[in-house]
Parts: structure tokens; sequence; C-alpha cells
């Protein structure tokens, strides 16, 4: 009974990483089009990721408690840990990518210019506010 339940441990990690693809793929198409259905499809999706990785730590961190019980060597409880980080981390990444597009969509309400993120190749800060009219006068004018 107890090696089963940490066979679902497994399953249950593997579960949770089967959702970073879908994730992920959703962050890359609302990246193309704002879209609120992609958006609620996202949050969604990164609640029950989020749900899925605590009820993953909780489990390790009781059958880590309880070695014996669960058979679970210490090198196989850290192992896991290390695995259950990795999801930690994304789901950080994750966290911060939304909080990046609330803060940028709340500015967009407010009317706010978005900051360019990066200069054209070639551009000066002389020219980087231009459009190709002024550009063509100003070369004029020197």
């Amino acid at each position: 009974f107890f090696l089963f339940s940490m066979d679902n441990w497994l399953r249950e990690l593997e579960s949770t990483k089967d959702l970073v693809p879908e994730i992920s793929r959703l962050i890359g198409k609302r990246k193309k089009v704002n879209d609120e259905q992609v958006m609620g499809e996202i949050t969604k999706l990164l609640e029950q990721f989020d749900t899925k990785i605590e009820m993953l730590q909780e489990d390790l961190t009781e059958m880590a408690k309880n070695p014996i019980t669960f058979r679970l060597t210490e090198q196989e409880a850290e192992k896991r840990q290390e695995m259950l980080n990795l999801l930690h981390n994304r789901n950080s990444q994750y966290k911060q990518f939304m909080e990046q597009i609330q803060s940028d969509d709340r500015k967009q309400l407010m009317g706010s210019v978005p900051v360019r993120q990066q200069r054209t190749w070639g551009e000066s800060p002389e020219t980087e506010n231009l459009d190709g009219q002024q550009v063509l006068q100003l070369q004029k004018d020197k």
C-alpha cells in the first residue's frame, strides 16, 4: 500500500510536469494576441499547477518525516525535492510573467506609453523617436 503511495507521488509529479508545455504554449499565444480567453486559460492552468505543486510538497514532506513507513531513503527524498524545486522555479517564473502582464495592462489602461525595450539596430539616441520623414529632414539639415 505505501509503495503504491510513493508511485502515486511520482505519477502526480509527471502529471504536474505535463502542464508546463501547455502553459508555455498559451503564454506564447498570449504574446501574439491580447485575448482575455487565453488569459483565462493561463490563469486556470497556473492555479492548477500551483495547487499540484503544493500538494506534492506536502506529500513529500510527510514521506520524508516517515521514511520507514514510506520506504523512502534520504537520497530519494532529496532527489524528489530537487525535481520539485524545478517545478517551484518554473511556477515562480510564471507568476512573475503574469505580474508583468498585469502591470503592462494597467499601464496601457492608464494611457502610459510603454517604455521602449530595445533600440532598433543602427538607430542613434538622436533618431530613436523620429519617424521616417523626420529622419530624412534631419539628414538634410546636417
